[in-house]
């Protein structure tokens, strides 16, 4: 369960922190552009320890004012 809510989170959030490396002035063609993407996976996972579903996930991290 918990790897599917992961893999669920990771693909719902994967557009936000694609944005967030555009804002930041962060493109694909960056070197630093793969480690940063996967910095924010790795703290994204950690955060959905605390949870066992991802409705409850996305309430306390709502990402529609970005």
């Amino acid at each position: 369960m918990k790897e599917q809510l992961m893999n669920e989170a990771l693909e719902h959030y994967d557009t936000l922190f694609r944005r967030v490396l555009a804002k930041e002035n962060i493109f694909v063609q960056n070197s630093e552009y793969d480690d940063c993407l996967q910095e924010m996976r790795f703290n994204l996972i950690e955060l959905l320890h605390d949870y066992r579903d991802l409705e409850i996930f996305k309430e306390d991290y709502n990402n529609s004012y970005l």
